[in-house]
């Protein structure tokens, strides 16, 4: 829920923040907090938990994102389309549409990043923890086993939290396109 109807970056300011939560009597109680910049086209998001329930909760934060690989009608040259990911080994690693469909991917890196790219464009999760995530990626094709679902994303060590204790995990989003200068500092 949010607790407006609508938001808008009002001039001369240069962040919005928008924040979407539950509301429950007890179990979870869960915020995600977006954070939109002025001429940027990223997007931080702050999720935060925290346990008013009885019992412990275990879990962990996620991030991803879903592509459907729809050939072009048009011939690209020298584009990329697909999914990328970066590690501290291999800063930019290009996995091919094929490649994912043949071997998952299934990695616990830290300081990494995962992106889906299309030609000119990109959207890629950049999480702000040093701590290691498992990266994977998984192929939906339950719908459309001709033009399936590709997922790639990653997910946080599970943690346990007691009755009364919170959690908070902070990342970005980045949809815009692939300019350096403007993904260079991400």
């Amino acid at each position: 829920q949010a607790s407006q109807k609508t938001y808008q970056l009002q001039p001369g300011k240069t962040t919005l923040s928008v924040p979407l939560s539950n509301t429950p009597d007890k179990g979870l109680a869960m915020t995600k907090t977006y954070t939109f910049t002025r001429s940027q086209y990223d997007i931080q998001l702050n999720q935060s938990v925290k346990n008013r329930g009885q019992q412990p909760w275990r879990g962990g934060f996620y991030q991803q994102i879903s592509r459907r690989d729809v050939p072009s009608t048009t011939q690209q040259v020298r584009s990329f389309n697909g999914a990328s990911l970066s590690s501290p080994s291999n800063p930019y690693q290009k996995i091919t549409y094929k490649n994912l469909s043949k071997e998952s991917i299934n990695q616990t890196i830290s300081k990494g990043w995962i992106a889906m790219q299309q030609p000119y464009f990109l959207a890629a999760w950049i999480p702000s923890t040093t701590e290691p995530l498992h990266y994977f990626s998984h192929v939906d094709r339950n719908n459309d086993s001709e033009h399936p679902v590709y997922i790639v994303g990653y997910v946080s060590s599970q943690q346990t939290l007691k009755s009364g204790a919170s959690s908070s995990f902070l990342s970005r989003l980045y949809v815009g396109p692939e300019v350096a200068s403007n993904l260079k500092p991400l």
